[in-house]
């Protein structure tokens, strides 16, 4: 993240969001001598992934933990402009966005895999206005108001799928 902050916004893989100490429990390191230096060289494994959610609430957690880290990313860039706005209600209000209202009596719904590819393509969008200099809830409310991705990237692809075994099984949010 704070590399981003530093150059270039955009959206993190929801692969790449977890917590510091699962990462350092799961990454590996190797230390050993560069011939051609003399030095003592650490050398980090391929960096540590986690599965892609596969339930509602995990992402929903996923989500959630993003937020809290683009928190703690303004509390340390206190100067950045884009930044300024971030606070815990906007990444909830994003999740409600996403997750849609609750329903009963429901025979089908976009299935997760759906949900998270909306998603990425929100973040995105969000991510291309904020490197145009809009702060972090200016760049999220015009992703979620954004017609063309809404209609490209959820409901072309929902209206397709729909009638599918995923969409019936009802596991997405909503």
């Amino acid at each position: 993240m704070q590399g981003q902050i530093e150059s270039y916004f955009d959206a993190i893989p929801l692969t790449l969001i977890t917590s510091l100490d699962n990462q350092d429990a799961n990454q590996s390191s190797s230390y050993g001598i560069d011939i051609s230096s003399g030095l003592l060289r650490a050398t980090a494994a391929k960096p540590y992934t986690i599965p892609m959610p596969q339930k509602p609430e995990q992402l929903r957690a996923r989500l959630e933990l993003m937020g809290v880290a683009w928190c703690f990313a303004r509390s340390k860039n206190p100067s950045k402009a884009q930044l300024r706005t971030i606070t815990p209600m906007i990444f909830d209000s994003y999740i409600k966005f996403l997750f849609g209202p609750v329903h009963d009596h429901v025979v089908a719904t976009p299935h997760i895999g759906q949900v998270m590819s909306f998603d990425l393509q929100l973040r995105k969008f969000a991510a291309d206005k904020t490197n145009e200099g809009l702060d972090m809830e200016a760049a999220l409310e015009a992703a979620k108001n954004d017609v063309e991705t809404r209609t490209v990237h959820f409901l072309n692809v929902v209206s397709v799928g729909i009638n599918s075994a995923e969409c019936r099984a009802c596991s997405a949010p909503g």
